[in-house]
């Protein structure tokens, strides 16, 4: 099964604003949650127009977390790349994630921790999770992180991401 909702593959814009932002970080100015409504905006810097979401997984284990599983059909790196004129934009619902179970509603104030995994293989949540955890060398889910990647680990699976707030 796919994740439902299109993202856009756009031109970076200057109104964008993305400073030094490295391929598959989230933009965070620009991504954010909104709790009245439950939905997510989300962009995030990738290399080319070929990038597309496979899926968006919860992967809550103890506070609101999703992974955005990407992939343009290659096993380039893309974090390594030196192109960096697109971003991968998106709004959805938090009851657009489904896999593999419901994503809760998002609390007022809450932080949500997101993932972007650039893999061109079909993964399952808990592959996902395998891929972040050995990334990380640790459990990603025990404190609030800001997760920054080793590249040098990371071809042709790579895992990057933020944290995103409440916003307007």
């Amino acid at each position: 099964m796919s994740f439902k909702k299109k993202f856009k593959n756009r031109k970076i814009k200057t109104r964008d604003s993305v400073g030094s932002l490295k391929n598959l970080e989230i933009l965070d100015t620009q991504s954010f949650y909104h709790f009245e409504t439950q939905s997510i905006v989300i962009k995030f810097r990738v290399p080319n127009k070929k990038f597309n979401v496979k899926n968006i997984f919860n992967i809550t284990k103890t506070k609101p977390t999703i992974a955005i599983h990407i992939s343009d059909g290659t096993e380039d790196n893309a974090q390594g790349h030196p192109d960096k004129e697109n971003l991968l934009c998106g709004l959805f619902n938090v009851s657009d994630i489904t896999e593999p179970v419901q994503l809760s509603p998002i609390k007022e104030n809450q932080e949500l921790d997101v993932f972007v995994i650039n893999d061109e293989r079909n993964l399952t949540p808990e592959d996902i999770i395998e891929i972040i955890e050995q990334k990380n060398n640790q459990t990603p889910f025990e404190n609030n992180y800001s997760f920054k990647n080793d590249k040098e680990k990371a071809e042709p699976k790579e895992v990057e991401g933020g944290v995103i707030v409440e916003g307007p």
